[in-house]
């Protein structure tokens, strides 16, 4: 069963590189900045796009650095039969976080060369998302490891990121306020008491990922 519990941080995405930045419309006003989808914005997070994806950035590489502190801890939970499947559902995760991490970097990256003074807001959201790990860190091992396992990367991350890409986006992004620092920084933690085994986490774990493409490779869908 946790082979079935670490694929439900899989979904079908393409976090692949977007396409030529789209031309804006001679004489439009550059947009908000802000995705449709801001349902999808964890409580604490940014909202403007450039903001938000370097949040996204932070808390997605404090989440691949704890792998390995939680790793012992899904070994002891594996069943002999689910060791293979189990290894196989790590390194697709992490090499979707990678791919992920990639995605923000150039986004951020093709802001700040022409900005260069939205750097700072950069590294404090970054810093910001990193955070949100620091009470999974402080935390028992097992409690630990559930925040890891459960943990859900927002798919505003994928689209924002992609929409910094386009002339629009980048637009907006130079645009935008900066955001306000006395939002609080959510817990990826688990209410209450972690799971105890792999048959209670079912209860607890996401009921359905994500709405899944017909085509393109396995990618991270992580906490929210």
């Amino acid at each position: 069963m946790l082979a079935y519990i670490l694929a439900l941080a899989i979904a079908q995405a393409d976090p692949a590189p977007a396409q030529a930045a789209d031309a804006a419309p001679a004489g439009a006003a550059p947009a908000s900045g802000v995705s449709a989808g801001d349902a999808d914005t964890p409580k604490g997070a940014p909202v403007g796009d450039y903001d938000f994806v370097a949040w996204c950035h932070g808390a997605l590489t404090g989440h691949m650095a704890l792998y390995t502190q939680v790793k012992p801890e899904l070994t002891s939970i594996e069943r002999p039969d689910e060791v293979a499947t189990d290894e196989k559902n790590d390194h697709a995760q992490m090499q979707a976080g990678r791919d992920y991490l990639a995605l923000y970097t150039r986004a951020l990256d093709g802001v700040d060369h022409t900005h260069r003074a939205l750097t700072e807001r950069r590294r404090s959201a970054e810093a910001k998302g990193q955070a949100i790990w620091d009470a999974a860190k402080a935390a028992d091992a097992r409690t630990r490891m559930w925040s890891w396992l459960l943990w859900d990367l927002p798919g505003r991350c994928e689209t924002a990121a992609k929409s910094l890409q386009t002339r629009a986006g980048m637009l907006a992004a130079l645009h935008s306020p900066a955001p306000t620092p006395d939002a609080p920084i959510g817990d990826p933690a688990p209410a209450g008491e972690p799971p105890k085994n792999i048959d209670d986490a079912l209860s607890t774990a996401p009921a359905a990922a994500a709405p899944q493409p017909a085509d393109g490779p396995p990618s991270l869908r992580g906490p929210q």
